[in-house]
């Protein structure tokens, strides 16, 4: 009778037992299986969804026996990111692996495995980046924007200037006769090795100690600019203007007289 009773219940071809379970099934599924919002409705209401997996009374499935890649970004098996060890000789195996990302039920970030590298020191300090990116709600919302939707991390790793472009630089900063023959890289001579911007400002006088001023000048004007700051050389030099001099106004600007 009971085992008419257990087959008519839906259990699939499971061998009978004479044995009625009692208690909550839980072994061998993950923590949280059967939490409603997951695969507790549809498994509460009969056995025919242990059926699907355990037909043969033997094989437990993976989760990629149901679910294969979602919910995943999109990209996430492409062979230059993760899917080369997913989907190679050795995928059936490394299936079996998701549990070492997913803990249970816990999808991970890409911050799981990838907590900072390769992005320079104090890249998520609050004061650089990391308060915008801390403000996008999820690893891979932040990542994205600049590493492309497969976060590839250094594959896609962007520049400075792809977000920064020339601000706060004078306006004529990329003239070519200006500052614009520079490599992006040499921006770290102003800025920091992490690209602070307008934390670590510089002075004109930081690259152009004592060009293309005469000797003459060079003891009184370049001291002055070395110990204040580019303010004094916008006297006789207006911003981004290349170094060209004012000869009208220098030195009345500073010295209330022409020479």
């Amino acid at each position: 009778m009971t085992t008419l009773l257990l087959l008519a219940l839906g259990c699939g071809t499971t061998a009978p037992t004479t044995t009625t379970p009692s208690g909550a099934i839980t072994f061998p599924h993950a923590e949280g299986y059967d939490a409603g919002a997951l695969h507790g409705p549809e498994a509460l209401q009969s056995g025919e969804l242990c059926g699907g997996c355990h037909r043969d009374g033997s094989t437990a499935p993976t989760c990629a026996s149901c679910h294969d890649t979602y919910p995943h970004a999109a990209g996430w098996l492409a062979g230059d990111v993760h899917g080369v060890g997913l989907t190679g000789e050795q995928g059936a195996a490394a299936r079996e692996a998701c549990t070492a990302c997913h803990e249970g039920l816990s999808a991970p970030t890409c911050t799981t495995c990838h907590p900072s590298w390769p992005h320079p020191e104090g890249w998520a300090e609050i004061d650089r980046h990391g308060a915008w990116a801390r403000s996008r709600g999820s690893a891979e919302a932040a990542c994205g924007s600049c590493h492309g939707p497969r976060l590839k991390g250094t594959d896609t790793a962007p520049s400075c200037t792809e977000c920064h472009e020339v601000y706060p630089h004078p306006a004529r900063m990329t003239d070519p006769a200006v500052h614009a023959e520079l490599d992006q890289t040499t921006c770290a001579a102003c800025h920091g090795p992490v690209g602070e911007g307008g934390i670590a400002k510089v002075a004109c006088s930081r690259c152009h100690a004592t060009f293309p001023h005469p000797a003459d000048q060079r003891v009184a004007h370049v001291a002055t600019a070395a110990r204040t700051g580019e303010a004094p050389c916008f006297a006789c030099h207006a911003p981004g203007d290349g170094g060209a001099p004012i000869p009208s106004g220098c030195a009345l600007a500073c010295h209330g007289r022409t020479p």
